[in-house]
């Protein structure tokens, strides 16, 4: 025995549009404010850990009288090496002041950058250091009057003595990671015109230490 469909218990195809259509809009208008929430996840993560990082520098400063050395590589150094162009130190982790990373990664350390998949944080601080695996110097430029002044306008630091910072971490945020010498034709990571949030929420998540003990960070 078949059954009669009631009057006004099924939906006509022009309501069933009708429906559809109106679901269509609310994604359309609630899709913008869910992807800059999950940005804003990221750049809270990427706070947070660099805050970590910064505590496992300063035990390890007290414990060696200096901060770690830097690491740098460019690609016409070590085109393999060349994405970690400013990697976190591996004595963080081999010192146990940081996880160990895991196996089958490049990493030096267990702190993956959200923002740069597979890489760690950067960490640049001035001194004796590392560029494509040999000893040598490496010098940071910090603006002039940082962060208040021009960020256009600064200089070459070689030595922590004469250096206002400290170190210096970020993460490349979403400008992603350009590599070398794009970051250095780009003042990275001083520029403070290219932090997050820039222009169309672009920009780098920096914390970095002043010589007084200070803090300094992207919004």
């Amino acid at each position: 025995m078949r059954v009669r469909p009631q009057p006004g218990t099924a939906f006509t195809l022009v309501e069933l549009l009708t429906v559809v259509a109106i679901l269509g809009l609310l994604v359309t208008i609630l899709m913008p404010g869910l992807t800059r929430a999950r940005l804003l996840a990221r750049i809270t993560k990427a706070k947070g850990e660099l805050a970590n990082i910064s505590t496992a520098l300063s035990i390890y400063h007290q414990a060696n009288r200096a901060y770690p050395p830097a690491r740098t590589y460019c690609e016409y150094g070590d085109t393999l090496k060349a994405p970690d162009w400013a990697e976190l130190p591996p004595e963080l982790a081999g010192q146990g002041y940081l996880p160990t990373p895991p196996p089958g990664t490049t990493m030096t350390v267990d702190a993956e950058d959200p923002f740069n998949p597979e890489r760690t944080y950067k960490y640049l601080a001035c001194g004796r250091g590392y560029h494509n695996g040999a000893g040598t110097w490496i010098g940071i430029w910090v603006a002039d009057d940082f962060p208040r002044g021009d960020p256009e306008k600064g200089k070459e630091y070689w030595s922590p003595d004469d250096s206002p910072v400290r170190y210096v971490l970020w993460s490349v945020g979403t400008f992603g990671d350009i590599g070398y010498w794009a970051s250095l034709a780009r003042h990275h990571p001083f520029n403070t015109d290219q932090w997050f949030p820039g222009k169309d929420d672009k920009g780098l998540v920096v914390r970095a230490c002043m010589k007084d003990g200070q803090f300094v960070m992207s919004r």
